[in-house]
């Protein structure tokens, strides 16, 4: 997996670099094909790259589009590239161009914080929107990509560990101990998808984002399995039909 981090201070303050680079220093056995950093003063994203996908040779991140005012850092493989890019308008042609971090920016583009509800595959990635100076997160639906954050007055921290979280001034690494109980019993263990070992550090749960702006944190719970729904069909052929769709998407 690779790894992403960054900070943004509401209050306008600029992001410190050697913060940055202790939070890299956290992540980088996660980023074994380099390391890189983008500044914006109150803003500051970090990628970690391990390049698992042929599109990921080409990606350059973080990344950001001066046209749009848009910016992104993503651990991510999206799996509905061929749909994700018809649905957007882009040509087969630039498609293979296109790493799946740029796929997500420009679905962003499209359908702002409700792109993840067009992406399928496995994804923790940061969105910087200066035209709404916010800062939005969003982790995959069976939450295999970690994410983790810190929300304080005019903070925000993201990074795919919480040790990198914690190295912030200002976040603090206390002891949460009823975190320490839960995994040493097997019974508890997985309970609460949301504490860490740091009581000021936060797992952003699966199938969720995040939106950090002058509003403050808002957490949005955007899919969940739908237990209770039956299907009825006429034959076994429609009925493995059915499941062969389902289980291939």
């Amino acid at each position: 997996m690779a790894g992403i981090f960054g900070i943004f201070r509401l209050d306008g303050g600029a992001v410190d670099g050697a913060e940055m680079a202790s939070m890299a220093g956290a992540l980088k056995h996660r980023g074994p094909d380099g390391i890189e950093t983008l500044n914006w003063g109150e803003v500051a994203m970090g990628h970690c790259a391990l390049h698992t996908t042929p599109e990921s040779l080409h990606e350059i991140l973080p990344w950001r589009d001066s046209l749009s005012g848009l910016a992104i850092t993503a651990d991510a493989r999206i799996d509905n590239r061929k749909q994700l890019a018809s649905d957007l308008g882009i040509h087969a042609a630039e498609t293979a161009a296109l790493g799946d971090s740029q796929l997500i920016l420009r679905a962003y583009g499209k359908w702002g914080e409700a792109c993840v509800e067009h992406l399928l595959g496995d994804f923790a990635f940061a969105i910087w929107d200066e035209n709404q100076r916010k800062l939005f997160l969003a982790r995959d639906h069976a939450g295999c990509k970690p994410l983790y954050y810190h929300c304080g007055e005019g903070l925000l921290v993201f990074a795919s560990s919480a040790k990198a979280v914690a190295r912030v001034s200002g976040v603090g690494a206390s002891l949460n101990e009823a975190r320490i109980a839960d995994y040493l019993t097997e019974l508890l263990e997985g309970g609460d998808h949301t504490c860490t070992f740091y009581n000021e550090v936060f797992r952003l749960p699966p199938a969720h984002a995040a939106s950090f702006g002058t509003s403050g944190l808002r957490l949005t719970h955007y899919w969940q399995l739908e237990k209770t729904r039956q299907l009825t069909l006429s034959s076994d052929e429609e009925y493995l039909e059915a499941f062969t769709e389902i289980y291939s998407e």
